[in-house]
């Protein structure tokens, strides 16, 4: 596949269009947060604030109904064998449905069907994308320590077979061929799962600063929204960098 055709598939892809506007949407907030720290330009921060905010507005439309979606996805994770992933995969989802139920509200609200107080719905949301997130890096740290402790079995594993096959004396004169450090053995047999650690590392500082858990400012809070976003774009645009399930 040509880029031409690579750039069109993404850019036909509702999940493709979202993480693009989020990009745009953090980098936003990145651009009215410097201007303000660098210069006095009240009309074009004012510009950069309404953009983010329509940009916010836009994702929530293009993810409306995706709770349902989500949902769904919940049912079918039930029925995995490892008990961990099960429990991990499915509250996060549950929570992320949750979420996005919250977020469909709050977009009525801002396109003026219906009255209620944004800002607690807001804060009610941002609790259960927190808690998704916190599951998520959970399910990312068990994969981690699942990677490791497979990866040392492998290489204690390998170390016996040697032994066993040479004896000691010629294991002794003739040692085994350098390894891989472990910790680059690991990341690079696992791509997907430190990806998407990262991501949920960058992610997790946003709904604690929505609910005041946390004390950073809106440029920080773009920048890791960037880079989030960046990552998410990877994984989108390359699915064999999505982890699964």
């Amino acid at each position: 596949m040509d880029l031409l055709s690579a750039v069109v598939k993404f850019n036909n892809q509702t999940n493709g269009r979202d993480k693009l506007c989020r990009l745009f949407q953090y980098g936003t907030k990145c651009g009215w947060w410097s201007i303000e720290k660098l210069r006095d330009d009240p009309s074009l921060i004012k510009k950069l604030k309404d953009l983010e905010y329509h940009l916010g507005t836009f994702r929530k439309l293009l993810r409306f109904g995706k709770s349902l979606d989500i949902l769904q996805g919940a049912l079918k994770t039930l029925h995995l064998d490892d008990i961990a992933l099960r429990a991990t995969i499915s509250l996060a989802k549950i929570n992320q449905s949750l979420y996005l139920l919250l977020d469909h509200v709050i977009w009525l609200a801002r396109v003026g069907l219906i009255d209620i107080d944004k800002k607690y719905w807001g804060k009610t949301s941002a609790k259960f994308w927190m808690t998704q997130i916190i599951l998520n890096l959970t399910r990312n740290l068990y994969d981690i320590c699942s990677a490791v402790s497979n990866e040392l079995y492998k290489r204690n594993k390998s170390k016996r077979s040697r032994g066993d096959k040479n004896g000691d004396i010629e294991a002794s004169i003739n040692p085994a061929p350098k390894q891989t450090p472990l910790l680059l053995k690991v990341i690079g047999d696992n791509k997907p799962v430190f990806l998407d650690s990262a991501k949920n590392v960058a992610d997790v500082w946003l709904p604690m600063s929505v609910l005041g858990h946390v004390n950073i400012s809106p440029g920080t809070q773009g920048m890791l929204g960037v880079i989030s976003s960046c990552i998410a774009i990877l994984v989108t645009w390359n699915p064999t960098l999505k982890l699964v399930p």
